[in-house]
């Protein structure tokens, strides 16, 4: 809805309507006197807010046809603008309207120009509509409004001439070319009686006629429909004087039927028409708008003040939605964040159920795990001490008398000099068949060893049996049941003087890694 009120302008009074939702109401009449621009103005300074338009209905009105090169966008607006200053230069409310091109080789368009050529009759009335701020949407007039009726009532006439009836017994009459406007004129008929309205009915058919022809915009052997709306109960009986004939073809419209179609609720009598108007003006907006846009001013200000209500409205609207999906989702998150805790503890609960129901074992579950770890890694690796352990085996096989403890396998790299027994220096190239292994072993004697001397000798024969092997690069003693090395405090185990002594010493062997374990 464009305008909700509307101000019907004739030349002798202006009529304020109020349209809204199906329903419109006369609000006053206003005399076109100075005691009635006087009320009018009393009235707008009270309400003055509600967006409103000017509906006019006068007989100075004039319609041309005209044609401008095809452009479009700002050209078009330029070369139409100049065309109306041109042809109305004593006015300021005038409007065109593009309805088509020709069929010529330059096809230029086809415009209507239109205007009120005597601005006094609706300067005084937007005078005061100016000074009190109205939201004006624009001054239209009831020709145009009729395009918007056809439309409405779906009436597709080639050639049709409608006929209405306003409050003080103005005719008008419209004729539409394909649904578009092409003249409008005005009369003054008599309503003395029935019998007298439709012979000037009859009379102003016959002068539309001949000026429609005069003017080109109807051939002579195309038949034009007449359109009269009005009451249907008062002109069915005078339907003899609407016969049909060759060139014209009667259509009576019942405005009341007219009014259901376009959604007015309000039974309407002869002669009101203008409220049919009034209210389709309200519905929307016809294409040709007299009023400048200084007179439009406040409208769009109305609109714009609107238009950040709507987007504020619904900017809260979407914040308040986005806060409530946020709280849900925070609502969510703490739902599942419960829920895992609850799972956690039923876990924690079923784990520790399991581990009471597994059997007792010997070495903790610590212990085990680096058990496995040390396999896992042995079985990751590239070397092995299998070949080694099996050398030392076979070595320490032949003496019953001692009895290994621990034993400490690593892979090394070479140093720089590597020195065997007898001090020579062992060539270690750097690819990896060359790496070296080494194992301390951690041994004892026990327990028929009486004195240290005897202790000596039996770990001397080991050792000197182990150096006879040429696979081993270097076999040297890390300690021995008594430190004899001559740089060192003289250190012992009293134990070997007792009954059933034990001696504890440890060898370090080192052995060059072969192609087999690499």
């Amino acid at each position: 809805m464009t305008a909700k009120r509307i101000f019907y302008i004739t030349a002798d009074e202006m009529t304020a309507f109020y349209c809204h939702k199906g329903n419109i109401e006369e609000l006053a009449r206003y005399s076109a006197t100075a005691e009635g621009v006087s009320e009018f103005t009393e009235y707008l300074a009270q309400q003055s807010r509600e967006p409103s338009a000017i509906l006019v209905d006068v007989i100075e009105e004039e319609y041309r046809m005209e044609t401008i090169p095809h452009v479009t966008g700002r050209d078009r607006n330029h070369l139409l603008e100049r065309k109306l200053n041109k042809l109305f230069r004593r006015t300021p409310f005038f409007s065109a309207q593009v309805q088509g091109r020709e069929k010529t080789e330059r096809r230029d368009d086809q415009v209507m120009c239109a205007a009120l050529t005597n601005p006094d009759v609706v300067e005084s009335w937007l005078a005061v509509v100016r000074s009190c701020k109205v939201p004006l949407s624009g001054i239209y007039s009831i020709s145009m409004v009729t395009e918007q009726l056809l439309k409405k009532l779906h009436l597709k006439h080639e050639n049709a001439l409608v006929l209405s009836l306003q409050h003080g017994a103005l005719l008008r009459q419209s004729f539409f070319n394909h649904d578009k406007l092409k003249i409008s004129r005005l009369s003054l008929v008599s309503l003395s009686d029935m019998k007298s309205y439709v012979a000037n009915i009859q009379n102003e058919v016959e002068r539309n006629q001949r000026y429609i022809n005069r003017l080109q915009l109807l051939p002579f052997n195309k038949p034009m429909d007449i359109c009269l709306l009005g009451s249907s109960e008062r002109l069915e009986p005078h339907q003899e004087a609407f016969k049909d004939s060759k060139l014209l073809r009667y259509h009576i419209i019942d405005i009341n039927e007219a009014a259901q179609q376009i959604g007015l609720k309000v039974q309407l009598q002869e002669g009101q028409c203008e409220w049919l108007y009034a209210y389709l003006a309200s519905l929307a907006a016809p294409s040709v708008n007299y009023a400048p846009i200084a007179e439009r001013y406040y409208f769009k200000m109305f609109q714009m003040r609107k238009g950040l209500i709507a987007a504020s409205v619904i900017l809260a609207l979407s914040g308040m939605l986005y806060s409530a999906k946020s709280v849900f989702d925070a609502w969510q998150i703490n739902t599942k964040i419960k829920d895992t805790a609850l799972q956690a503890m039923h876990m924690e609960q079923r784990h520790a159920e399991a581990v009471a129901a597994l059997p007792a074992v010997k070495f903790s579950p610590k212990v085990m795990r680096s058990a496995v770890e040390v396999n896992r890694q042995l079985s990751a690796g590239k070397f092995h001490p299998e070949s080694m352990m099996s050398l030392l085996g076979k070595e320490i096989s032949g003496f019953s008398n001692i009895h290994l403890d621990e034993m400490h396998w690593q892979i090394v790299k070479p140093e720089a000099e590597v020195l065997d027994d007898e001090g020579n220096i062992v060539e270690t190239p750097s690819n990896e068949s060359s790496l070296l292994q080494m194992m301390v072993i951690k041994a004892r004697l026990a327990p028929q060893i009486k004195n240290y001397q005897s202790a000596f000798n039996q770990i001397d024969d080991l050792i000197s049996k182990l150096k006879r092997n040429q696979r081993f690069v270097k076999v040297e003693a890390v300690s021995l049941p008594l430190n004899v090395d001559s740089a060192s405090t003289l250190m012992g185990q009293s134990g070997l003087g007792l009954q059933n002594p034990t001696a504890f010493f440890e060898i370090k062997v080192v052995m060059q890694v072969g192609r087999d374990e690499a």
